[in-house]
């Protein structure tokens, strides 16, 4: 048996790191014929597991904890103890000053005994739904849903939830840019009765001629013909019916300084207004307090990319709902050779009828195409099938990074952004 080596702790920057690390020398030396693919694999839904146990430890670097987990971990989830030289070179390695020993090291059999899953409570004492039991994950496993360990806290749970959720609605068209100002026509130009050519002309003339929110409030419909008039076949006398609807659109959304995102989703409005799914979706396009939703992360099974879709993601979320309070769900779905490292949110909702947790929406954290960080896709048809991306007519929808709620996009404490939405900076999301 080799003692630890020294890069064990040296070259890793981040606990996250040197957990990783440790665990997997430490299953190296107990299992040497292992798959290095495979000890990733399992290393990964150790830390997950960890993370859950010891929700701190970002914030400690408590490397004695880790020590005493790794052990505990491998035996739990082996189902026999490690050698007794491995548990020697383990406690044996250097963890640097004497602050970090916060932990003393203790016997590998009492280092099981903790890190074992928590058996659940008796329902009958606490006079409240307890939640569904799950096994954790097996030595064979590949993915590992968190879903029997909920994320204690998000990211700046505490600003979001008991602060800038009030604010989040607050809706003033006067500081719209001509680019907000085009968007808004251009979806209005989608509206039953609309013709969108005329529409599409003046969402343009606008833009081009730097018409704004408060310019638009200003000049009026007449504003928005003077610009138009000049670049098109229409007469003024057409163009103003046109202009009247758009006004009246804007009016109408100003007059609700709280307007909810379903409001300014016209689009999607028009859409979804007859499907199944348009409570729930109109229900998730709102602030919603804490208390209603369950935040989970999902390690997928590989670190293939076609491992995120929403189909592959779905296989492995479990559909049970233990508290019947939360109405949403957010998937965070992270890959094994990356663990703290979110790809995307999946959002479900609770469907009442079966009692089940079934995909709705999910936010994009990669950029595709023209497509930011932030961007979000219907993972319902209107009829209420599961679909990767769904849009009319083959065009698959993207929604606006600005057009969904912020709850949408919180990752769990100690999280990051594959790439970092634009609204991250404006509310210090990942920032600070």
């Amino acid at each position: 048996m080799s003692p630890a080596p020294e890069p064990l702790h040296k070259d890793a920057k981040t606990i996250y790191e040197w957990f990783l690390n440790v665990y997997f020398w430490f299953d190296e030396e107990n299992e040497p014929s292992g798959d290095a693919a495979a000890r990733k694999g399992k290393c990964t839904e150790a830390w997950l597991r960890f993370r859950r146990q010891h929700p701190d430890i970002l914030k400690t670097k408590d490397k004695a904890t880790v020590l005493n987990a790794v052990a505990g971990d491998w035996q739990a989830v082996k189902g026999r103890e490690p050698s007794r030289d491995s548990v020697n070179a383990l406690f044996g390695i250097d963890i640097g000053s004497a602050d970090s020993q916060k932990t003393p090291a203790v016997p590998v059999a009492e280092a099981a005994k903790v890190a074992a899953p928590v058996e659940a409570p008796d329902e009958s004492s606490l006079g409240e739904e307890v939640e569904p039991k799950q096994e954790l994950p097996t030595a064979t496993s590949d993915a590992f849903d968190q879903d029997d360990l909920e994320v204690t806290r998000t990211a700046f749970e505490s600003r979001y939830f008991n602060g800038f959720i009030e604010e989040e609605l607050d809706l003033d068209v006067t500081k719209w840019t001509s680019e907000e100002v085009r968007d808004f026509i251009l979806e209005h130009a989608r509206k039953p009765g609309v013709k969108d050519e005329r529409v599409r002309t003046i969402a343009a003339a606008a833009f081009s001629s730097n018409v704004d929110g408060a310019l638009l409030l200003a000049g009026g419909p007449n504003l928005l013909v003077e610009r138009t008039v000049g670049h098109c076949k229409w007469e003024s006398s057409i163009l103003k019916r046109d202009a009247n609807r758009i006004l009246a659109a804007v009016n109408e959304l100003k007059e609700k300084a709280r307007a909810t995102y379903w409001e300014r989703n016209h689009r999607l409005r028009d859409l979804y207004a007859s499907s199944v799914v348009r409570e729930a979706l109109e229900s998730a396009l709102a602030p919603r307090p804490r208390e209603d939703i369950r935040y989970v992360t999902l390690c997928t099974r590989t670190s293939d990319e076609r491992s995120c879709s929403i189909t592959n993601v779905d296989d492995d979320v479990s559909p049970l709902i233990g508290n019947k309070r939360q109405l949403f769900k957010v998937v965070s779905v992270v890959m094994p050779h990356d663990p703290m490292t979110v790809m995307h949110n999946v959002i479900y909702y609770h469907e009442p009828k079966r009692k089940v947790w079934r995909a709705l929406v999910s936010v994009d954290f990669c950029r595709h195409g023209s497509a930011p960080s932030g961007h979000w896709h219907l993972n319902r048809a209107p009829l209420g099938e599961l679909v990767p991306h769904w849009g009319p007519s083959n065009d698959i929808f993207h929604g606006d990074p600005v057009k969904c709620p912020i709850w949408w996009m919180l990752l769990p404490e100690g999280m990051r952004y594959h790439s970092v939405p634009e609204r991250a900076p404006l509310y210090s999301w990942a920032t600070t």
